[in-house]
């Protein structure tokens, strides 16, 4: 992996990154009454038909986000859509997340859409 310090800020190249898709939880999550101990994120199944169909319902249900919101791809909601389709899950179920599983997903999400080549 690349990584250049600036001004104490660290600099990871996408393309750098092996993307771990198997997302497992510190703890059990629970969702509509069934535990999941782990989320696959089937990121390499995915057409433009789904990334298009991602950032319309981002669109949809944040207008004004996405009015303002130049790249998508950096958009932790558009990522959360975009991670319950690679997962086959309910956009809801990412967005119930605790905080730290939800970056982990969305971090993940947003390497894959930036990973060039």
């Amino acid at each position: 992996m690349k990584e250049q310090k600036n001004n104490n800020v660290e600099v990871i190249d996408a393309n750098a990154v092996d993307l771990d898709t198997k997302i497992t939880f510190a703890k059990p999550f629970e969702f509509n009454g069934q535990k999941y101990e782990s989320i696959e994120l089937n990121l390499d199944d995915l057409t433009g038909i789904d990334l298009e169909e991602a950032e319309v319902e981002f669109t949809t249900r944040n207008p004004q986000i996405a009015a303002q919101t130049f790249l998508k791809a950096m958009s932790n909601a558009y990522q959360a859509i975009v991670a319950a389709k690679a997962a086959g899950v309910n956009p809801q179920f990412i967005r119930s997340l605790p905080a730290n599983e939800y970056a982990k997903v969305t971090a993940t999400v947003q390497a894959f859409l930036l990973k060039r080549g």
